[in-house]
C-alpha cells in the first residue's frame, strides 16, 4: 500500500530496541577530509598521507583516551586528486598519446593520397589546363584551382570522418551512459580547451587570448585546410609551370 505524501517511513522496532555499542568499543573506520578553500595548492592533502603512513599519527594523538594501537599503526591515507592524477598519467596518457600518434599517421597517409591523386589527375589534364590558359586563365588562377581541389577533397574527407565518428558516439551512447553515467550523443563535442595557453603556456600573451577556449574538433577545419595546401602545393606549382604550346600540340 502506498504511503501518504509527507508521512515518514516506519522505523524498524529492532533499531529502537537495540543496545548501543559501548563508547570504548566504538571505532572510526574512515574519514573524508575536505581541505580549506584557502589552500588552492592542496598542501594539506599532500602532507597528511605520508605522515599517516609513516606512523606519525600514533605520536600526534597521545591526548586521546581511546588509542587502539592497531588503528594508529595500521591507518592509511589517500589523496583522491593525487591518485586520480597518477592513474591518468600511468594509464590514460600513454593511450591518449598512442591515439594521437595514430591520428597523425593517418593524416600523413591521407595527405600523401591526396597528393598522388591530384598529381595523377593533373598529369592527365595537361590539355585541359592548356585550353584554360589559352582562353585567358592566368597562371595564378590555374594554381588556385588546383589548391581548391585539394582543399575540397580534404574537407569532404574530414566531414565524412566527423559524421562517422559522431554516429558511432550516438550508437554507443546508451551503453556508455549506463556503464559510466556520462551522456554521449551525436551532437556532443570534445570539451573546450584553452588553445593559446596549451600551445604557449602562461606566457605574456593578453589575458583574452589565454582564456580563449574552443573544442579541439573546431580546429579540424583550419588543420585540414593547411594540410590540403601543403600536399596540393606541388601539383599546383606543376600546373603553374605547364607549357601551353607542348600541351596543345598533343
Amino acid at each position: 500500500m502506498a504511503r501518504p505524501t509527507g508521512q515518514s517511513a516506519p522505523i524498524d522496532a529492532k533499531l529502537l530496541n537495540r543496545t548501543p555499542l559501548p563508547i570504548e568499543h566504538r571505532e572510526i573506520t574512515s574519514i573524508l577530509l575536505r581541505t580549506s578553500k584557502n589552500d588552492p595548492y592542496n598542501l594539506l592533502g599532500e602532507m597528511l598521507p605520508p605522515r599517516i603512513k609513516e606512523g606519525e599519527l600514533a605520536n600526534s594523538l597521545k591526548w586521546s583516551p581511546f588509542r587502539p594501537v592497531r588503528s594508529q599503526t595500521g591507518a592509511q591515507a589517500v589523496n583522491p586528486v593525487g591518485e586520480i592524477t597518477k592513474f591518468f598519467a600511468f594509464f590514460v596518457d600513454p593511450v591518449r598519446w598512442l591515439l594521437l600518434g595514430l591520428t597523425i599517421l593517418i593524416c600523413v597517409v591521407s595527405g600523401l593520397s591526396i597528393l598522388v591523386g591530384i598529381y595523377n589527375s593533373m598529369s592527365q589534364r595537361h590539355h585541359e589546363i592548356a585550353v584554360m590558359r589559352a582562353l585567358g586563365a592566368s597562371r595564378p588562377k590555374v594554381m588556385v584551382i588546383m589548391l581548391l581541389e585539394s582543399v575540397l577533397l580534404a574537407l569532404s574527407g574530414g566531414l565524412l570522418g566527423w559524421i562517422g565518428g559522431h554516429a558511432l558516439n550516438a550508437a554507443l551512447g546508451p551503453y556508455v551512459e549506463s556503464q559510466t553515467g556520462v551522456p554521449l550523443g551525436f551532437w556532443h563535442f570534445a570539451p573546450k580547451t584553452p588553445v593559446f595557453q596549451y600551445l604557449f603556456g602562461n606566457s605574456n600573451l593578453p589575458p583574452a587570448l589565454l582564456q580563449f577556449a574552443v573544442s579541439p574538433e573546431v580546429l579540424l577545419i583550419p588543420g585540414l585546410i593547411l594540410l590540403a595546401i601543403a600536399v596540393g602545393i606541388y601539383p599546383a606549382v606543376s600546373a603553374y609551370r605547364a607549357d601551353i604550346a607542348k600541351s596543345l600540340g598533343k
